[in-house]
């Protein structure tokens, strides 16, 4: 596999050095490439993130700013997760690495999506007749299990069930990661698991597994090659690609945006309601935001004090480009009921849509 991935020809990540973990972080990533081909870029510059893999990382010149913290001209060193942060220019983020950098490569990827009038949307994503329909929310709302509902349906197609790219010209593109099961994914994935490629933890076992997750997670972040291993052999979960549940049939490459509904669990709600919205996009940004680790978002801060990047091109565009991609499409809100089970939720969905003639 080659050491680069072309993101719909809006950005690029690329590899310099010996990264022994680089094939299995590019692996993962499969069926976004098969589907981003289409959108290769051809001679014109994107905007790229290069990730130098390095056997250390100086602070001769450097000074401490904070704990874990280092700079000097031209440079921030993050010496808790062993990455040095470089920007040449506008279009190109370098991040020279001792070893696997994984939160620094979704922020990163974030930042150079920015740079080229798109970002990443922390939400379910469904193409329908030609039309997106994109479900923002919280994580455990139930966007998973409407994608996995509304793919048994034929006229229906993913483009993502927890991040999808947005373009400032209302333009969704897919990104479909590995669908990320759990034990109480049973109901919505009955073939899977009777094949046995579901988690191997049984349910009643989740509780347990999460407290000790919980509690070994801080530790494991000081070793970024073990908090990788233990993220590909979790008892708890399974990663799989999209395409191997849903087939390549049922993933989609892009689609222009026609409706948002935000999905929000409320407590002591006895009946769903649907509602039009205006102004939606700060709370995309800000559920998204919560997806990329605290400490990269610190150091990105960090790094605008600095004057490596610039406060505009990061949150200000950001805001911007959500705001254009949604400008043309029908926006509501559609609080649940908490206690609504997760096998219902596509059902609720697609009750209330048709109710307000969107499909």
């Amino acid at each position: 596999m080659g050491g680069n991935i072309d993101i719909h020809g809006l950005a690029s990540v690329s590899f310099r050095g010996e990264c022994s973990w680089k094939e299995d972080w590019i692996g993962s990533f499969h069926d976004v490439l098969a589907i981003a081909e289409r959108h290769v870029s051809h001679g014109a510059r994107i905007p790229e993130l290069v990730v130098v893999c390095e056997p250390s990382l100086p602070l001769a010149k450097a000074r401490k700013l904070g704990e874990g913290i280092y700079v000097e001209r031209g440079a921030l060193i993050d010496r808790k997760y062993g990455v040095r942060l470089e920007v040449p220019d506008r279009y190109q983020l370098l991040l020279r690495a001792k070893g696997p950098c994984l939160e620094w490569l979704a922020w990163g990827m974030q930042l150079v999506l920015l740079a080229s009038g798109a970002t990443f949307v922390h939400g379910a994503c469904l193409e329908n007749n030609g039309k997106a329909f994109l479900f923002p929310s919280w994580g455990g709302v139930g966007k998973t299990a409407l994608v996995a509902s509304l793919l048994r349906e034929r006229d229906w197609r993913m483009l993502g069930d927890d991040l999808v790219i947005l373009s400032r010209d209302g333009t969704s593109f897919g990104f479909p990661k590995p669908l990320v099961l759990y034990p109480y994914h049973r109901r919505l994935f009955p073939g899977v698991f009777s094949e046995g490629r579901g988690p191997v933890a049984p349910t009643f076992a989740n509780a347990s597994l999460t407290r000790v997750v919980t509690l070994l997670k801080p530790l494991l972040r000081k070793f970024p090659a073990l908090l990788q291993l233990a993220r590909a052999h979790n008892p708890q979960s399974v990663r799989l690609q999209p395409s191997s549940v849903f087939g390549d049939a049922g993933l989609c490459s892009d689609a222009k945006l026609g409706v948002t509904v935000w999905l929000e669990r409320v407590r002591g709600l006895e009946e769903p309601e649907i509602r039009e919205a205006k102004g939606l996009g700060s709370r995309i940004m800000g559920s998204t935001l919560l997806e990329y680790d605290p400490w990269c978002v610190r150091l990105t801060n960090v790094a605008i004090g600095l004057g490596l990047l610039n406060a505009e091109h990061v949150y200000g565009a950001w805001l911007e480009i959500l705001e254009g991609g949604l400008a043309s499409c029908e926006q509501y809100v559609l609080d649940l009921p908490l206690d609504l089970p997760l096998t219902s939720v596509s059902t609720t969905v697609k009750e209330l849509l048709s109710a307000e003639g969107l499909i």
